[in-house]
């Protein structure tokens, strides 16, 4: 995916999971995600518009788990996580420098440490007990939500 800069020198780059308030739709009456092209990042072809919840959602999160690895190979534990409601947007900034000049490009790139959405240091989430989000969890939507901004960053 390709931005347009100005030219400049940089010292910081800030970046988001989610989708704006003012692109959301979950406010604004008037709004219609079915408004949006095929190859728009926020078409109905996509897949991350809830028609039910009128939003989009930002991470998801679904399989079956193994609660008991020691006792068994059994999946047996139903994982379902789905955050998008407005309060799970979120945004980072963080120390990236960089000069844009014109017709430049300068290429980034983005790590998620998936494994830290549910075990970060700050919050390690029991998926035994806290398995289930999809709009109306509000409290794992946004412990689910926090890990995941934390971990993800810019490397070079």
């Amino acid at each position: 995916m390709a931005f347009a800069i100005p030219e400049g020198n940089y010292t910081k780059i800030k970046f988001s999971i989610g989708v704006p308030v003012a692109l959301n739709g979950t406010d604004n009456p008037d709004f219609d995600a079915a408004l949006y092209d095929d190859d728009h990042p926020l078409s109905l072809n996509n897949g991350m518009y809830w028609t039910w919840n009128s939003g989009y959602r930002f991470i998801l999160m679904d399989g079956r788990v193994n609660t008991t690895p020691a006792e068994d190979g059994d999946f047996e534990t139903l994982l379902s996580i789905h955050t998008g409601k407005d309060y799970s947007f979120r945004t980072k900034e963080q120390p990236y420098s960089f000069t844009m000049t014109k017709d430049a490009m300068v290429n980034m790139k983005m790590r998620f440490d998936v494994e830290g959405f549910l075990n970060n240091p700050d919050d390690v989430i029991d998926i035994k007990v806290d398995n289930q989000s999809h709009g109306t969890n509000e409290d794992l939507a946004n412990r689910v939500s926090d890990n995941a901004i934390k971990s993800a960053e810019i490397i070079r």
